[in-house]
């Protein structure tokens, strides 16, 4: 993932767990350029990022899934999916598993750990 540069985030109509800021701010610092509207003219650099999440329930809603989905905008080819599934609510409603998430990714691209949550 590192020679992408550029990365425009889809996001749901709905996102009740702020993912996309979470997403935003863990690309810019992996290095990408996030930008606001759809590539009309992409490049071999560009990334889409695609994501969905479920909600669960135990004892208060939670988390329970989500999938981040990386596509070269220009051919439309998958370069990398991430996703999280839980059974409860033990790693917090929401922090714990981004984290978990990142920290994967990042591992398996060459980065640091994340440093956007503690």
């Amino acid at each position: 993932m590192k020679s992408y540069k550029q990365v425009f985030i889809e996001q749901p109509a709905e996102d009740k767990w702020a993912i996309y800021p979470a997403l935003f701010a863990e690309l810019t610092d992996m290095g990408m350029v996030v930008v606001g509207k759809p590539f009309s003219d992409p490049k071999e650099t560009d990334l889409i990022v695609k994501f969905s999440y479920e909600t669960g329930w135990d004892l208060t809603q939670y988390l329970h899934s989500f999938q981040f989905q990386f596509i070269e905008a220009q051919s439309g080819r998958i370069v990398a999916l991430q996703s999280f599934h839980s059974k409860g609510i033990w790693l917090g409603v929401r922090d714990g598993r981004l984290k978990a998430a990142f920290n994967e990714l990042r591992e398996k691209n060459g980065y640091p750990p994340t440093k956007q949550f503690p």
